[in-house]
């Protein structure tokens, strides 16, 4: 209803890993991979409507420490990190020149891959530190070099300190928080161990506090920007989901399917992704989608088994609760044994990118199996419930689909009628809060001047949810408190320099009105007077059928004269046909001889002008056609 578009693809990064992309109406687009990397862009080619960070920016890529990678127009790229520290690299160079956030600057360039990371981790760990050239403490950085590597870039050894930044250093008089600030960067450093970075571009990352650790027990990091979606990634999660995709052992105590990061869209759908590292799971990573009417959309991969990477799409009427942990739990939920499984096969779609097929199971247990890869594309595979081999026992539907019946007016307008059914899966939406919808009482109406009772109205007036620019992730999730952690005092702006979003990119305030008439039964006076009206009406036709052929011509000739006549005309019209080319050959002879002439007397004029004093040949007149 809202424009959205959903598509899912292959990973953007990794092989055997699947990527959802989401797209508004205004433009944005966010791609979620089950590797864990996020990307979002902006679909335009101008800059109107767009939020102020994105004007010169072509696409954003968010890691898991907080790391925002972004791609400018003009062909440079900027990384910034959670400690304030911001990488830049010039259009066509390929040195990064990192800024500290105390002022210190250097040039990056040569990432080393995911192995010397980690080996150098490992060393610098054990008090190793002379050994190496990587310090652990940069291991973010290094980490956003080499995702930004990945897309393209190259690199050269390391270099030394080049110079060093304008750095500021203050305690906030309300708070004593440390405020640091840098070349438009501020970081500010909250006694209980949150930080709050806010980058020139107006990003803002924030990070847990170090006594408030995640199921990973690494903490958290939140990315949110004017006119992007907001994200959280929990960082020890997604450090045991990268060391278990490499191959590496991981404890069991952090085993089990747990979730990476967690987006909220401006509109208030949910994604989120999780890792599943259990020896038993064929499927690892999955994304799974929740738009604010519940209609879910599940996206897996599988390293194990390439088959599985499927694409689920599951209707808002078959909710059942999600096929993942949405709001953010220390442990998953303890499995009752004796209680059944809610399905979630039956009224889903199973999309297979693989083999390129579509799979579908209704309610009574019917499949149905679409494929358009190469080599059965168009067929379908149908397998009725009830059906088996050897048997003739048929398909039963103990509850078909009902047509739907609509009547569509001369100028366009349209009705519905509906049965007690229809209305189900809408009751069902706002009991189930998925909805915001306002109901007046009901009315008496006359929709028709001949109606013989009068109708029960009732309307309803859904407001769809309002997409916001800013604060998008405490709305449609449960937040903690260092996740609302504004910058001191010292530290703020003034309002006119707040990067915001333009006014035309907020979106309006929308409301649909729904109107159901409810019409009761007919009376025994009113059945009879519909039957006599239908039959009034078939009576009509009737004479209608029979005044069509009043003015019908009849041929009383034989078919042999028919044949006769036709045979005829062929010969008339070959006759034209001769007498055309005939003509046609009379003019080109004419034609032709009035060139013969004209070349003759322009010779015999050259032959004259040649001879002076002899007569002059003059050409015949020509003839007239």
């Amino acid at each position: 209803e809202d424009g959205m578009r959903i598509t899912g693809h292959e990973g953007l990064h990794t092989p055997y890993t699947v990527s959802v992309t989401l797209t508004q109406r205004n433009g944005l687009a966010v791609t979620c991979g089950s590797d864990g990397m996020i990307v979002m862009k902006y679909m335009t080619t101008t800059r109107v409507g767009v939020p102020k960070a994105a004007r010169d920016e072509e696409s954003r890529m968010l890691l898991s420490r907080g790391t925002v990678v972004r791609r400018m127009r003009d062909g440079s790229s900027v990384v910034q990190l959670a400690d304030g520290a911001v990488m830049r690299k010039g259009p066509g160079e390929s040195l990064f020149v990192i800024t500290t956030i105390d002022g210190r600057r250097s040039r990056v360039v040569n990432p080393p891959t995911a192995d010397e990371l980690e080996a150098a981790k490992g060393k610098a760990s054990r008090g190793r530190r002379g050994s190496t050239k990587i310090n652990p403490a940069d291991l973010e950085r290094y980490e956003a070099l080499s995702a930004a590597a990945a897309s393209g870039a190259t690199y050269e050894p390391l270099l030394g300190v080049s110079g060093e930044g304008a750095a500021t250093a203050e305690l906030d008089p309300e708070t004593s928080t440390l405020v640091r600030t840098c070349d438009g960067t501020t970081v500010a450093e909250y006694h209980d161990g949150t930080i709050v970075t806010r980058h020139a571009d107006g990003t803002t990352i924030r990070t847990s506090p170090s006594g408030v650790q995640s199921v990973g027990g690494a903490g958290s990091v939140m990315v949110e920007a004017d006119g992007y979606a907001s994200v959280t990634f929990d960082v020890g999660i997604d450090t045991t989901a990268r060391a278990h995709s490499r191959g590496e052992k991981v404890p069991i105590a952090k085993g089990g399917e747990r979730v990476r990061n967690r987006l909220a869209m401006p509109d208030g759908t949910r994604v989120v992704t999780t890792y599943n590292t259990k020896v038993t799971s064929k499927v690892r990573g999955k994304v799974a989608v929740v738009r604010p009417d519940l209609t879910e959309i599940v996206a897996e991969d599988s390293p194990v088994e390439p088959s599985l990477n499927t694409i689920q799409f599951r209707p808002k009427a078959i909710w059942t609760g999600g096929s993942v942990l949405y709001e953010e739990k220390t442990d998953p939920e303890p499995v009752d044994e004796e209680a059944s499984e809610p399905d979630l096969v039956c009224g889903a779609y199973f999309f297979n990118m693989l083999d390129g097929s579509m799979r579908v199971e209704d309610g009574e247990h019917n499949v149905f199996q679409a494929h358009i890869g190469e080599g059965r594309q168009g067929e379908v595979d149908v397998n009725l419930a009830g059906v088996t081999d050897g048997m003739k026992a048929e398909a039963v539907v103990n509850d078909p689909k009902q047509p739907r019946l609509f009547i569509v007016e001369r100028d366009g307008s349209a009705s519905e009628l509906l049965r007690g059914s229809d209305i189900k899966g809408f009751e069902a939406a706002i009991e189930q809060g998925a909805l915001a919808v306002s109901r007046s009482e009901a009315e008496e109406c006359f929709g028709d001047p001949e109606d013989l009772h009068p109708h029960t109205q009732h309307i309803f007036h859904i407001n769809l949810p309002r997409p916001s620019v800013k604060g998008c992730f405490g709305a449609v999730y449960q937040t903690d408190e260092w996740m609302h952690r504004r910058l001191p005092v010292c530290a703020r702006v003034t309002p006119e320099l707040i990067p915001r979003a333009p006014a035309s990119a907020l979106a309006p305030s929308v409301t649909l009105r729904r109107v159901w008439i409810q019409t009761i039964p007919l009376s025994p006076e009113g059945r009879a007077e519909l039957i006599n009206s239908l039959a009034t009406w078939e009576r009509w036709c009737m004479e209608r059928e029979e005044s069509f052929d009043r003015f019908a011509v009849s041929d009383e000739r034989s078919t042999e004269e028919v044949e006769e006549e036709k045979a005829i005309q062929k010969q008339l019209i070959k006759a034209y046909k001769e007498k055309k080319k005939a003509k046609k050959r009379e003019k080109e002879k004419a034609k032709k001889a009035r060139e013969d002439a004209a070349r003759r007397a322009a010779a015999a004029n050259r032959h004259a002008m040649a001879s002076p004093g002899s007569p002059q040949p003059v050409a015949p007149p020509e003839e007239e056609e």
